[in-house]
């Protein structure tokens, strides 16, 4: 069962995570409430700078701006704050 603490106490995830910075953590928290709430266009800018300060190489990130671009960046009208992974 997944447990909050893993992200601290599970070696594996904190070197997952290293090479964020507490402002990009800001950020990703930013976009991804955006996201969750409908707000695509706050949350596209916040996922862009993630990329930008990653080199494009957040994979959550890029994964978030597929499924924004797969709807043309217009939130569906059932939207219940995720998408199914396909």
């Amino acid at each position: 069962m997944f447990q909050p603490s893993v992200w601290d106490d599970d070696m594996d995830m904190v070197q997952l995570r290293m090479h964020f910075t507490e402002v990009m953590r800001e950020i990703w928290d930013k976009g991804i409430k955006s996201f969750v709430a409908g707000d695509w266009s706050t949350a596209s800018i916040q996922f862009k700078e993630i990329l930008r300060l990653t080199d494009g190489m957040d994979g959550p990130s890029q994964h978030l701006m597929s499924q924004m671009e797969h709807y043309s960046y217009k939130v569906p009208v059932d939207w219940q704050g995720f998408t199914e992974l396909e």
